[in-house]
């Protein structure tokens, strides 16, 4: 995994009602090792480095969860190699009997980071993988020493030849940290249309927070949670193991972004027609927008409107090639919805 760390410097909520794929709040299952307990599985690897305590024991369902429920805890590696992933069979299934238009996979889960200042490098994080799992279609990562939290996704920054998964600081040095030894709500969402990536949670103020991959979208596949030794050598390799503690997870489909519960319009406030359309398509709302922006199927934007609205609003799109275009509005209160067309 390349790392590189970019400032994310736009809020794009996006929203609407989903379904949910797959969810787990841990109480259902036994204490212990989470690896066979119904369709949850693991795979553990030690390295060739220093690293020799990575077992099953290490992935465990124990009492420590939201009041005092039962939780996911990851203890991880005490050296500078080895890592862990652990996910739910069945996701790749459901997400492809959706309901149709749902087209975002959302995924949110508590997490309780623990103290900040140890002494362990460990890093930990929930990633939504492509079939082929070369892909982080959108995932986040907590620094076990800094509680710091960053979003990683499989993106083509500004500067670089080719793309990869790399990971991106939500705020300048030292980056934005989870609360000590407290419950926070992370989710990140991944948009199968557009490729655009989001990211939010409690500690965000202004969020949910949004990243433009620039490359060609892809089908998701499973949802991992994952934890690695982190540090470096030039950063000083990891000699210690920490834990990490996770709670109340879900991932669904939606049409639109619900990330944390944001708020959203009402379903029969906007209405977009015809579609499909060839030279001009109408957005008609009842509601004060402030801007309105259009996306390609590579999630690139190719229309923008900042001004001038009125309840029926005529857009130009004759200089469009055909194809599938998201359209996402959003209002002065700052709600949000995203409307798909065809163009002819």
């Amino acid at each position: 995994m390349r790392t590189k760390l970019l400032y994310l410097l736009f809020i794009v909520p996006f929203l609407s009602f989903g379904q949910t794929i797959e969810s787990e709040d841990f109480d259902g299952l036994a204490l212990g090792s989470i690896s066979g307990q119904g369709s949850w599985q693991s795979l553990i690897s030690n390295g060739d480095g220093s690293t020799t305590n990575m077992t099953e024991a290490n992935l465990a369902v124990t009492t420590g969860g939201v009041a005092s429920t039962n939780g996911f805890t990851i203890t991880g590696p005490n050296g500078d190699s080895g890592s862990a992933f652990v996910w739910n069979d069945g996701f790749a299934g459901a997400w492809a009997s959706r309901t149709i238009g749902n087209d975002i996979v959302e995924v949110e889960v508590s997490v309780n980071p623990g103290a900040i200042g140890g002494t362990s490098k460990n890093t930990f994080g929930v990633y939504i993988y492509n079939a082929d799992y070369t892909k982080v279609l959108a995932g986040f990562i907590v620094d076990a020493d800094t509680n710091t939290l960053s979003v990683i996704a499989y993106s083509l920054p500004t500067g670089e030849l080719s793309p990869a998964n790399f990971t991106y600081s939500l705020a300048a040095a030292p980056g934005l940290a989870l609360a000590s030894n407290t419950w926070s709500k992370v989710g990140v969402s991944y948009n199968t249309i557009t490729g655009q990536v989001l990211i939010d949670s409690d500690a965000i103020t202004d969020g949910p927070l949004g990243l433009s991959t620039n490359v060609a979208v892809d089908t998701p596949a499973e949802v991992d949670f994952v934890v690695s030794p982190g540090g470096s050598t030039a950063g000083g390799a990891n000699t210690a193991s920490t834990t990490m503690i996770f709670d109340n997870y879900e991932a669904r489909a939606t049409a639109s972004n619900t990330l944390l519960n944001t708020e959203e319009f009402e379903l029969n406030s906007v209405g977009l027609y015809p579609n499909p359309a060839k030279e001009s398509i109408t957005l008609a709302s009842d509601i004060s927008i402030k801007n309105v922006e259009i996306f390609n199927s590579l999630g690139q934007v190719v229309l923008t409107k900042n001004s001038d609205f009125s309840n029926t609003n005529v857009f130009d799109i004759s200089n469009l090639t055909s194809g599938v275009y998201i359209m996402t509005i959003n209002s002065i209160d700052g709600a949000s919805q995203t409307k798909k067309f065809i163009k002819e």
